[in-house]
């Protein structure tokens, strides 16, 4: 695949012509950014704003405020996560799931254990392990007398990114990494009002018995809810349940469903028993246990499953700024050069990366690939690199471009720019964190392709001007007439 050499990006970033934009056209678009950040009261100096058009296939710069400043990026660390793996993986790279067995099948009686196998497929979910299991009923197997064995040795053991914020919450943004993972490892609690003094209803989804579910809740008169859902790390983690739900508070007779998503702790665990409910619900018996372990040296395929190409994870990715996705993919380019893939030596080869296109590790710091740290930085201008670098790869822009929320229309653009020239013309990447906000992405206008990348670091409760402010200069690109 082409790769960008420093000269070229050097040119690309620095050595911008103005000579395809009239003096007025510039000034005109220099005034009405000067006028929206006045207009914000946020101080200039929290902020970076790298502005470029690409015309003819050169890039231009149109306007920038400490777009050499170093940054904290939040998620816009998925912009260079998702360039790497693009290039390193390749984009006909797809993640294998198996079942595997080395005992003979007598009379639809499986004699031995059966091994699931991860290969670090970061969308994995409940239509995959039906697949999985629906190829598995079709070789006559009903009974299985042996132990489920869960394989997750594809990837080192180690489930948080260290680099990530060390507080751990219940979330399932924050949600462990293991080659072996099922439905982004969370778990969705829906809870329903009954009659009044009764408990409410609760549906775990997907159903297995992973979880014990302790439901103190009480439904009350009205539309109000003050419902609080924990989820507990059980201590004895050798021991079912491994984790534990405990709904508590009240939810209105007349109120909506209540939806929480939480992340689950232990993803081999989790996986090999929701396999257990799969198979159950397909008349499959398992006599076994669930365990955790490693295929051995020899063994027949019973079943298999192929995800989509990278490019269906990727826009997961982005879309929804999912840092398991992100993380999931450090280690598989870890794994693609060495066993097991750890996070170390993917983020290495990612910096490996970056180097390569042209950045320069003293204005950077790569040590996160989904931005969940304050640890990382980089500067406005490296994320217009980047982009401009990646808009003139035709291998892999139309994926990356297709990977990016749509402003006014889905993922996490979903709700943004709706009452702005700029809904549905926007496609970017955002990025948000305690006093942390951006958005890099393009615009498309007729021949031109306008690169943006905007940053705000500052107090947190200036999140939303930041928010606010970056959807305003999006309009203000929209409109810009270089004439």
């Amino acid at each position: 695949m082409p790769q960008y050499t420093l000269a070229l990006v050097c040119i690309l970033t620095f050595s911008f012509s103005q000579a395809a934009l009239t003096e007025r056209g510039l000034s005109r678009f220099t005034q009405k950014i000067e006028k929206q950040i006045k207009k914000s009261r946020l101080p200039k100096g929290h902020l970076g704003l790298s502005v470029s058009v690409i015309s003819e296939g050169q890039p231009h710069e149109l306007y920038n405020l400490n777009s050499t400043k170093k940054f904290i990026p939040a998620s816009l660390t998925k912009v260079p996560t998702a360039l790497a793996a693009f290039h390193i993986l390749g984009l006909e790279h797809k993640f294998l799931t198996t079942l595997e067995a080395n005992s003979p099948v007598v009379k639809g009686r499986l004699t031995g254990s059966l091994y699931l196998v991860g290969h670090g497929d970061p969308a994995f979910t409940s239509e995959s392990m039906w697949s999985l299991v629906n190829e598995f009923k079709r070789a006559k197997i009903h009974t299985i007398e042996g132990d489920i064995v869960v394989d997750d040795t594809f990837f080192d053991s180690e489930r948080y990114d260290q680099n990530r914020d060390p507080h751990r919450k219940d979330r399932a943004y924050d949600a462990p990494v293991g080659a072996m993972s099922f439905n982004w490892n969370s778990v969705n609690i829906f809870v329903r009002p009954t009659q009044k003094g009764q408990p409410p209803s609760v549906y775990i989804d997907p159903i297995d018995s992973y979880f014990k579910v302790i439901n103190k809740a009480k439904t009350i008169a009205g539309r109000r809810q003050r419902l609080k859902i924990s989820r507990i790390k059980n201590k004895d983690q050798s021991q079912f349940p491994f984790e534990t739900i405990v709904i508590s508070g009240s939810i209105g007779r007349k109120a909506k469903e209540y939806v929480s998503y939480k992340s689950i702790t232990r993803p081999e665990v989790w996986s090999g028993y929701n396999l257990k409910a799969f198979l159950l619900q397909r008349g499959v018996k398992v006599l076994g246990a669930v365990k955790i372990g490693k295929k051995p040296g020899s063994t027949k395929v019973l079943s298999k499953y192929e995800s989509l190409s990278l490019s269906h994870a990727i826009q997961s990715m982005n879309k929804y700024s999912n840092n398991f996705v992100a993380e999931m993919l450090i280690k598989n380019i870890a794994a693609q050069s060495r066993r097991p893939g750890t996070m170390n030596y993917g983020l290495k080869k990612v910096n490996e990366y970056l180097q390569k296109i042209g950045l320069e590790s003293e204005h950077y710091n790569y040590e996160n690939a989904s931005g969940l740290t304050k640890n990382n930085f980089f500067r406005p201008v490296d994320f217009t690199q980047m982009l401009v670098g990646a808009q003139q790869d035709s291998s892999i822009f139309p994926e990356l471009l297709t990977s990016l929320p749509i402003s006014a229309l889905d993922g996490t653009l979903k709700k943004r720019m709706t009452q702005l020239y700029s809904a549905k013309k926007v496609r970017a990447k955002t990025g948000m964190l305690n006093e942390v906000s951006g958005l890099a992405g393009y615009i498309k206008k007729e021949a031109k392709t306008y690169v943006f990348t905007f940053l705000y670091n500052g107090p947190s409760q200036k999140n939303k001007e930041a928010r606010d402010l970056f959807d305003y200069l999006t309009e203000a690109i929209v409109v810009f007439n270089d004439r």
